[in-house]
């Protein structure tokens, strides 16, 4: 099938623009993700949906924007999405203001939509979003399950659950509504569902797994208010659902949180004649404590088996929900489980979102499937390597141009996890504070005598070694020690010896500050382990490549700013073709504070979550003397 290489791409310089909402699809072994929120719409009055096809092809590890032609679907986010053959069809979804129940039609081979036109409209599905929707094995229909939107009084064959937040108006709520499409035909078909149908819900995943069997797992279900952790089961040869609680199924390293907004995939083919382990991967989504997750589950259909898999260390999967993903076949055994997009956090007003792609690659094992496990394990991160590829033989400026690429990529918005240590130094006036924070920081005394006033911005550090005295001290972050922790950043990766080959790994949340390297000719960067009371926290970086519009081409290319680096930073890049190993870096933010009696109500604020308290005093004074509460100023 050589369809795919008529359609009109071009290879992104980065990975697609942030968003949240998006669908996704596999068709061809090529992860296809439409639509989604974008996340440079968040300050604008109305939210912006992405226009067009990115698309994902693991036998080059980029990412390519496809343009369709022919109208699109209507819909911006949380629609629903297959993929039979060399077609993708799209349903329903929502834009922000209303929902919508049309089926399209993406011909791959002419690279444009259609929608299609039923002969019986009036038994087709409300007008909803955050449905589930599958083939069925002989490629014939589609089925569509659940969801929420308007309700559409006189459908049969179904419950409706109103939202009581929309009392007034055109009613809208959840619903359990279960549509067969003959796409042949042309026609709307509403199967008499049998057993322990699901109540009605939206946002749970969806998942065909042999011919005739779909899992459906978690979601929200409006009759109890929660979210659910129980596996559905529908046979759609004869359109009966089955029931598995949580608590009935095993599940040696626990069960999986209830959720929505969560992705599951098949790990095996579903129309393969002789599949054996139908199995499914679940990844991330929301809990019941409006906690977004980080993890995977494997369930394997035959044993009924929950299992846990972990990913490989140092790597994990950054928590998201409301995201996309697809499952990829690499060879028999083995797998590349493809993550993008999605919520960083928790609910609430502000909710970035991300692009970073996450490609983590699954093995079985059929040797250890048994009653206590499913087979399944992470084996290793995948990197998309091949856009930052340097070759020996390329000339210098390629080479730097490829580094300033990945430069300019490290520092993209995002979060870096990081290590610190809050360190406040307080006292009465006048007792050396701000000379116990040179001390510290082996920087000559203050030579002014200057009160300090309220509290200052924190002094931000880490440890130090001196090679010629061996003692630790802390030192000063520069602009300078920051560029030369990215370029040793950059460099990580550098493999075969003195060859200037590297394979850059996407930077991860901990890219620019987690990798410290031995200057040529300078003193040992170490890191003291003597700190106590780290606190976890996440800090935003700074910059964001723009996205630049060529309509000519009509491909939008996502390119590096342009270059303003430094000869110096140019220089270290050079200088560093090897890099020691990771190291987590662990920072010291020293905080300097005036102690006149006039900041003490203020001070507070600045006091929680402290790690560690310096108390400074004049041992030349009697303690008991009352402090003086001067401010000098020279």
């Amino acid at each position: 099938m050589t369809a795919p290489q008529t359609l009109r791409s071009e290879e992104l310089t980065s990975e697609p623009e942030a968003r949240w909402g998006a669908s996704a699809t596999v068709a061809e072994n090529k992860l296809y993700l439409w639509r989604g929120v974008l996340e440079s719409s968040r300050n604008k009055e109305s939210l912006e949906y992405s226009r067009y096809y990115d698309l994902y092809d693991p036998s080059t590890q980029q990412w390519s924007e496809v343009h369709p032609d022919g109208e699109a679907p209507t819909g911006g986010r949380e629609i629903a999405l297959t993929a039979i053959g060399d077609k993708i069809y799209s349903f329903g979804g929502t834009d922000g203001n209303g929902y919508f129940n049309e089926v399209m039609e993406f011909d791959m081979s002419d690279n444009s939509w259609r929608e299609l036109k039923m002969d019986n409209p009036e038994d087709g599905p409300m007008l909803k979003m955050n449905s589930g929707m599958v083939s069925k094995g002989d490629g014939s229909h589609i089925c569509i399950f659940a969801g929420y939107g308007f309700n559409m009084p006189y459908r049969r064959g179904r419950e409706f659950v109103p939202d009581s937040q929309f009392s007034e108006g055109e009613p809208r709520g959840w619903t359990n509504e279960l549509h067969l499409l003959d796409i042949k035909k042309g026609r709307w078909e509403i199967p008499v569902m049998r057993g322990k149908v699901p109540p009605p819900c939206d946002s749970f995943s969806f998942t065909r797994v042999d011919k005739a069997r779909v899992v459906m797992f978690g979601g929200w279900f409006p009759l109890t208010s929660r979210k659910g952790d129980s596996i559905y089961i529908l046979n759609m040869e004869n359109w009966d659902w089955d029931l598995i609680p949580i608590n009935q199924v095993p599940a040696p390293k626990g069960w999986p949180a209830a959720r929505d907004y969560h992705t599951a995939h098949s790990l095996w083919d579903p129309d393969d004649p002789d599949l054996q382990h139908p199995a499914i991967v679940v990844l991330c989504g929301m809990d019941n404590s409006s906690k977004s997750r980080s993890d995977a589950w494997v369930f394997d259909v035959e044993f009924k088996l929950w299992e846990k898999v972990d990913f490989p260390k140092p790597f994990e999967m950054k928590e998201r929900w409301f995201h996309s993903s697809g499952v990829l076949h690499i060879s028999d055994n083995t797998r590349e489980v493809v993550t993008i997009g999605g919520i960083i956090g928790g609910w609430s007003t502000e909710m970035p979102s991300m692009s970073e792609t996450q490609i983590f690659q699954m093995e079985f094992d059929d040797g250890s499937r048994d009653n206590n496990s499913t087979g399944w394990y992470f084996s290793k991160s995948v990197q998309l390597a091949t856009k930052f590829l340097v070759d020996s033989d390329q000339n210098e400026e390629a080479k730097m141009l490829k580094l300033e690429k990945m430069y300019y990529e490290a520092l993209r918005s995002g979060y870096v996890d990081t290590n610190f240590v809050k360190c406040v130094v307080m006292g009465v006036p006048g007792a050396g504070k701000t000379n116990l924070k040179h001390l510290l920081f082996d920087l000559d005394p203050p030579k002014t005598r200057t009160s300090t006033s309220c509290i200052e911005e924190a002094q931000k550090a880490f440890s130090s070694k001196s090679s010629e005295e061996f003692v630790q001290l802390l030192k000063k972050i520069e602009p300078e020690d920051i560029e030369e922790m990215v370029a040793s950043s950059i460099k990580s990766g550098v493999v075969m010896n003195d060859k200037l080959r590297q394979r850059i790994a996407r930077p991860s949340h901990h890219v620019p500050v987690a990798h410290v390297t031995e200057p040529e000719g300078g003193s040992e960067l170490g890191i003291s382990d003597s700190m106590e009371g780290e606190a976890e926290v996440k800090q935003p970086l700074s910059a964001k490549s723009p996205t630049v519009t060529t309509p000519s081409s009509q491909v939008v290319q996502k390119q590096p700013m342009s270059s303003q680096l430094s000869p110096e930073f140019l220089k270290k890049l050079r200088e560093y073709p090897h890099s020691k190993e990771l190291l987590d870096v662990k920072w010291l933010h020293v905080t300097d504070t005036g102690g006149q009696p006039q900041f003490l109500e203020i001070l507070p604020a600045f006091l929680s979550d402290v790690s560690m308290q310096i108390l400074v005093f004049k041992l030349s004074e009697n303690l008991d003397k009352a402090p003086e509460a001067e401010f000098h100023r020279e």
